[in-house]
């Protein structure tokens, strides 16, 4: 019985071993065109934003069968170009904290889709007149792209993004309340596993 149990541990540390082997952390960053989907602000009042930029970084663990699971902090930043049909001069800016979940789909060769999804929190900025105006709520995004490994522990990331928050409250200063917020991003980036 003994040599029974001696004989099945070793098998489960030698498969517990191959298993931290193949597993990996990574680190990466990309750099993206942000859409901000236009949106209502106090019930009615239209918000109409400019194409802007995003950027961002990951520290994540990608596992054998596919799934990788890693944190993401993207900070996103548009104009806002009217507001019920009248131009003004602010900037919509955002930080996004993610927990996201993204499963790799093996096809065998250097260029891997994948898919996924996370959760978190978004701090949000509209920024006008040298005032600022902020509100943190919760957000979840979906995500899709494609990995092309350039070396075994490089690749070339692209991704397309669709993030989605609770309404933003901005507070009587702004006179802006109920505030929605969603944006689609594309992004090129680098991932380097070790």
């Amino acid at each position: 019985m003994k040599k029974l149990a001696i004989i099945a541990g070793a098998i489960t540390l030698s498969c517990v071993a191959g298993a931290a082997q193949a597993q990996n952390w990574y680190v990466g960053g990309y750099g993206a065109m942000n859409y901000t989907h236009d949106g209502n602000a106090n019930g009615n009042e239209k918000m109409v934003y400019d194409l802007g930029f995003g950027v961002g970084g990951v520290v994540g663990y990608a596992m054998p069968n596919g799934l990788r699971l890693e944190g993401e902090i993207a900070y996103r930043s548009n104009d806002i170009d009217t507001i019920d049909g009248f131009p003004v001069g602010a900037d919509m800016t955002s930080w996004a904290f993610m927990a996201n979940a993204l499963y790799d789909i093996n096809t065998q060769s250097s260029v891997r889709p994948h898919i996924g999804g996370g959760l978190g929190v978004v701090r949000g900025t509209i920024e006008t007149g040298g005032l600022e105006f902020n509100d943190t709520v919760l957000a979840a995004q979906f995500i899709v792209g494609v990995d092309y490994n350039v070396a075994p522990d490089l690749a070339l990331t692209i991704d397309f993004r669709h993030l989605r928050t609770q309404d933003m409250g901005f507070g009587a200063g702004a006179g802006l309340g109920g505030v929605e917020y969603a944006n689609s991003s594309v992004s090129a980036g680098l991932r380097k596993s070790f």
